[in-house]
């Protein structure tokens, strides 16, 4: 125990013989756990944001399928739907919403080209509790028949035209996220984008509980040229 507590003497009078090689390895050293720390955090936590948006957004945290399902992920390995099996998972602690999904895949075509699509069934009231898909829906899109109605009679400035334009084709869910990318300054926003979210509005509906429509992705709207998505 004596020699331990003089070799621990030695090597702390030896770390402080040249005080600035000391203060210099400890700072290098602090740093580099510290920048390590702090890039592993953002690492696991956008991991978890990632994990999160995709489970929030279509999958769930638990599926409830066919025992033969996992196997041979077909329309046929389903099970007969009733109420008491979104009560019982409803009932389980820590659940906050439970609704049915039918999964399967087909083809849509437009002209020559043909491309596979998903299609899943849902239930339009629960769906709302799990990935809402009615606050998805595209309430604003920038076409070239919005640029031309804003340019008629000079109703903007160069510069915000040229932001408007450089959108032109996309697709938004909500006016703060037009806003947003169009990237306006305070005095444009004020002047134009009341007029650019009226020419830009879409009428878009969600469906109703005995609702037979559908709903279809931006992307394979545009793709089908059916309007709106």
């Amino acid at each position: 125990m004596t020699r331990m507590k003089d070799e621990f003497k030695i090597a702390w009078r030896n770390l402080w013989r040249n005080r600035r090689r000391t203060i210099i390895t400890a700072a290098s050293v602090f740093f580099a756990v510290f920048f390590s720390v702090i890039m592993r955090s953002y690492q696991l936590g956008s991991y978890d944001h990632m994990i999160n948006s995709f489970i929030q957004s279509f999958t769930g945290y638990i599926q409830v399928q066919h025992v033969r399902y996992l196997d041979d992920p077909i329309i046929d390995n389903s099970f007969y739907y009733n109420d008491s099996i979104v009560a019982s998972i409803s009932g389980i602690k820590n659940v906050v919403s439970a609704t049915p999904h039918i999964e399967s895949f087909t083809l849509a075509s437009s002209g020559m080209q043909t491309k596979g699509v998903a299609v899943i069934a849902i239930d339009p009231v629960k769906e709302k509790n799990f990935t809402d898909p009615e606050n998805k829906l595209v309430k604003y899109r920038i076409t070239q028949k919005v640029l031309d109605a804003v340019s008629a009679d000079g109703k903007i400035s160069g510069e915000a035209f040229e932001k408007l334009r450089k959108n032109t084709g996309r697709s938004y869910s909500s006016a703060e996220r037009l806003e947003l990318e169009l990237g306006l300054s305070d005095v444009e926003k004020e002047q134009f984008l009341p007029m650019i979210l009226e020419l830009s509005g879409e009428k878009n509906g969600y469906l109703s509980e005995d609702d037979e429509g559908i709903l279809v992705s931006d992307r394979l709207a545009t793709f089908l040229k059916v309007g709106i998505g």
